[in-house]
C-alpha cells in the first residue's frame, strides 16, 4: 500500500471548518479513499492521492468545509522536479552507469614485499599490462602469479583480486650475502649544539659523557687510539644521545585573505538518499548553503527526501583579524616552521610559543622546542 501511494503520488491535507468530519463521511460515500487521518487543533489532517485532489475539493465546497494542502510526495513529484532540471538528472543516470562500470576494473593494486622494492613489482605487473583500469576478468590470479615468481629473486608470490583491488603479496625471497668491505677508520662528531643525555660505544673511545654540553663539531667517539696502541685506528661506532633546541619564529599580518559574502544568492535542490545528498552543479563556484527546507517521502520504502537550500556567494576579499586570530596565526606559523626542522625521529620534550604585537597591529611569534633526537656524523680520517 506504501509503495502505490509513493509511485501514484499523494498529497497531505489539513480539513479545516466548522464540522471537518462530515467531509471525511462523504468522502467514504464517495470513494475517495483518505489514509493517516488524525485530528489535529486545527482540523483533521489525512493523505489522499493526486488523482483524487480535484474530486475531493468538489465534495469539500459542498459541505463548508476548506482543504489546505501542506505537502506533496511520490514519484510523480520527484520526476517532476528531475524534467526541470534535465542536467542534473543526467547527471544522476551517468553517475550510476559509470560506478556499475568502474565496479568491474581494478583500480587499486597494492605490494606486499620483504625485500625489494615494491616498484619492481610494479614495474612487472605494467610490462603483464596488468595496471590501473584493467578489466578484472581479463586478470588471472594464478597466471600473474607464476609470471612474477620468474624474478630470480623471487621465491614465492600470491595473487589476489578483492573488489577493484589486486593484491601482491612476496611471500619469500632469495638472499644473497655479499661479503662487504672492511670500514674506513673514522671519528664520530656532533652535527649540532647540544647538552648529551645518553651515549654508548661498540667501536672507538668515548670523549664525552652525558650532561656534557657540546657544539657542533665537537669529537664524540674517537677512532685513532695511535696512543694506546701505535697504528691502531678503527671506524668509531656508537649511540650518543642529546637534548637539542630548535627555534622558529613568524610575522602574521593584522588582516587575512578570505572569502566574504557577496549578496548574490540562489536557490538549489538536492536530492538526499540514505544520508547522503545528490546535488547538480552548485549556482556558484564558491557558497556557503543555509537548508530552508526539508521534504520528506514518508511513503517511500526508501529514505528520500527533497532538500530546498539558499546560496550565498562567496568571493575572495580581505578582512581585518582580531588580536586573538592575529596572534594565533602567527602561533600556527612558527610552530609549522618549527617542526619542519624537527626530525622524523626525535622525541619531543617540550615546546613553548612566545607572541608579541607590534605597533602595526601585525605579531610575531617565536616558537621553541626542546628534543631528545640521536645525533652524531662520522668522518674518515
Amino acid at each position: 500500500m506504501k509503495l502505490w501511494k509513493f509511485c501514484s503520488g499523494y498529497v497531505n491535507i489539513v480539513i479545516m471548518g466548522k464540522y471537518p468530519e462530515r467531509l471525511v463521511n462523504r468522502c467514504i460515500a464517495g470513494s475517495v479513499p483518505l489514509s493517516n487521518c488524525e485530528r489535529r487543533s486545527d482540523g483533521i489532517s489525512a493523505d489522499v492521492s493526486m488523482a483524487d485532489m480535484k474530486r475531493l475539493r468538489r465534495i469539500a465546497s459542498g459541505c463548508g468545509c476548506r482543504v489546505r494542502i501542506r505537502s506533496k510526495h511520490g514519484a510523480p513529484l520527484i520526476f517532476r522536479l528531475l524534467r526541470e532540471n534535465a542536467v542534473f538528472a543526467a547527471a544522476l543516470i551517468l553517475f550510476f552507469t559509470a560506478a556499475a562500470a568502474a565496479s568491474a576494473r581494478i583500480w587499486f593494486i597494492r605490494a606486499e614485499t620483504s625485500g625489494i622494492p615494491p616498484e619492481d613489482v610494479y614495474r612487472m605487473l605494467d610490462d603483464m599490462g596488468v595496471r590501473r583500469g584493467v578489466s578484472r576478468g581479463s586478470v588471472r590470479s594464478r597466471d600473474v602469479a607464476a609470471l612474477i615468481g620468474l624474478d630470480p629473486r623471487i621465491v614465492s608470490a600470491k595473487v589476489t583480486v578483492k573488489g577493484v583491488v589486486l593484491n601482491v603479496a612476496v611471500s619469500e625471497m632469495k638472499s644473497a650475502s655479499l661479503d662487504e668491505p672492511e670500514p674506513d677508520p673514522a671519528n664520530v662528531y656532533a652535527d649540532r649544539d647540544c647538552v648529551i643525555t645518553y651515549i654508548t660505544v661498540s667501536e672507538g673511545r668515548p670523549e664525552v659523557r652525558a650532561g656534557q654540553a657540546v657544539k657542533k663539531g665537537d669529537l664524540l667517539i674517537r677512532g685513532d687510539l695511535s696512543a694506546e696502541k701505535e697504528g691502531y685506528r678503527v671506524h668509531a661506532a656508537g649511540t650518543v644521545y642529546g637534548e637539542t633546541v630548535h627555534i622558529a619564529e613568524a610575522v602574521a599580518a593584522p588582516y587575512r585573505e578570505s572569502l566574504v559574502i557577496s549578496g548574490n544568492t540562489a536557490p538549489e535542490v538536492r536530492i538526499e538518499v540514505f544520508g547522503k545528498e545528490l546535488r547538480s552543479r552548485p549556482p556558484f563556484s564558491d557558497s556557503e548553503s543555509e537548508l530552508m527546507k526539508k521534504s520528506v517521502f514518508t511513503c517511500c520504502p526508501l529514505p528520500v527526501s527533497i532538500n530546498l537550500y539558499e546560496c550565498r556567494e562567496l568571493k575572495p576579499g580581505t578582512v581585518i583579524d582580531s588580536p586573538e586570530g592575529t596572534a594565533e596565526r602567527a602561533a600556527i606559523e612558527a610552530q609549522a616552521k618549527l617542526m619542519d626542522t624537527i626530525p622524523n625521529d626525535a622525541r619531543i620534550i617540550s615546546v613553548t610559543t612566545r607572541c608579541e604585537t607590534r605597533d602595526d597591529g601585525s605579531v610575531r611569534a617565536v616558537a621553541t622546542a626542546v628534543t631528545s633526537e640521536k645525533i652524531g656524523v662520522t668522518r674518515s680520517f
